[in-house]
Parts: C-alpha cells; sequence; structure tokens
C-alpha cells in the first residue's frame, strides 16, 4: 500500500479520541498532572505505532486499521490492570 496523506486523518481522528477520553478522565479532579500528560503521550504513540503497522504490514485500509489498533489497545489495557 502507498502512503496516502488522507491516512494522517484517520489517524488523526483516532488522536482525537484519545485526547477526548484522557480530557474526561482527568479533568475529574480538576488538575492535571505530568503524568497524566505522560499517559495521554504514551496511548496517542501506541495506537498510532499499531495504526501504521496495521496499514503498512497487513495492508489493512485506513479506517479498519486505525479502529482495530484502538480495540487492541483497549483490550491490552484492561488486561495489563489485573
Amino acid at each position: 500500500m502507498v502512503f496516502d496523506y488522507a491516512n494522517l486523518s484517520v489517524i488523526g481522528i483516532g488522536i482525537i479520541r484519545s485526547v477526548a477520553g484522557w480530557l474526561e478522565n482527568v479533568l475529574e479532579d480538576g488538575k492535571i498532572s505530568s503524568y497524566e500528560y505522560a499517559q495521554l503521550g504514551a496511548t496517542i504513540f501506541r495506537t498510532a505505532l499499531l495504526s501504521l503497522g496495521l496499514i503498512f504490514g497487513l495492508d489493512l485500509e485506513p479506517l479498519a486499521a486505525s479502529g482495530s489498533a484502538f480495540v487492541i489497545d483497549f483490550i491490552v489495557s484492561k488486561l495489563s490492570k489485573k
């Protein structure tokens, strides 16, 4: 698959979703710590890397790759908390 700049919009949507979910959680106490910023960066990095890996590695369409990346990241984060 040849990289197309339209793929960036799909990854951008994932970043927006990560930020929206992050804001919902961190603003509960009214303070945002540097640890919470690091958590946001780590989430964006993981999901973007997964998305790109699925796009280029498995030749998935960008929308399918981004959706799959967020599902995979959600499952892994839930399993790792136990």
